[in-house]
């Protein structure tokens, strides 16, 4: 007979927030976003490659913190929805602010940007988590605010 030699193994969740609280800045705004998000972007890379980050916001949209999610190619990044909620809940954020890069510079919403954004619209409300905004940095001076467009509504993306 063989003996069983599996441990029982606990997954711990743990979030350690800063021992001395700072005011962190709140993001009600496309501007304020963007102005967050100039703050935290490797300006070394903002024309070279794709980059997809995330800002974790508790309820009254003040920040929690941020993550580079992924580095991607010239035109494109595959973020990982998985990872992106997990450290939401982890956070306990309740809602996000979504971010990426056109090293292009280009200022129009592509049609992958588009479905990316629905898809963490939907998970979002299926998880009570809500995505303020999806913002592309197009230069050191230009963004564009999906909130802006109206895009930021389940299904909004499809029908425009």
């Amino acid at each position: 007979m063989k003996k069983n030699t599996h441990l029982p193994r606990r997954i711990h969740l743990r979030f350690e927030p800063p021992e001395e609280e700072t005011q962190a800045p709140i993001l009600n705004q496309a501007d304020s976003c963007f102005e967050y998000l100039k703050m935290i972007w490797d300006v070394d890379t903002l024309y070279l490659q794709e980059a997809f980050y995330i800002v974790f916001l508790k309820s009254n949209l003040q920040v929690i913190g941020y993550h580079q999610l992924c580095i991607g190619g010239l035109d494109y990044c595959n973020p990982d929805m998985r990872i992106a909620f997990g450290m939401a809940l982890k956070t306990g954020a309740t809602a996000m602010l979504l971010a990426h890069n056109h090293p292009s510079g280009i200022q129009k919403v592509s049609k992958e940007d588009k479905k990316l954004t629905q898809k963490f619209l939907y998970i979002g409300s299926l998880l009570g988590i809500r995505i303020i905004d999806h913002i592309i940095l197009c230069s050191e001076q230009q963004y564009v605010s999906f909130e802006d467009l109206g895009y930021m509504h389940q299904d909004s993306c499809i029908t425009q």
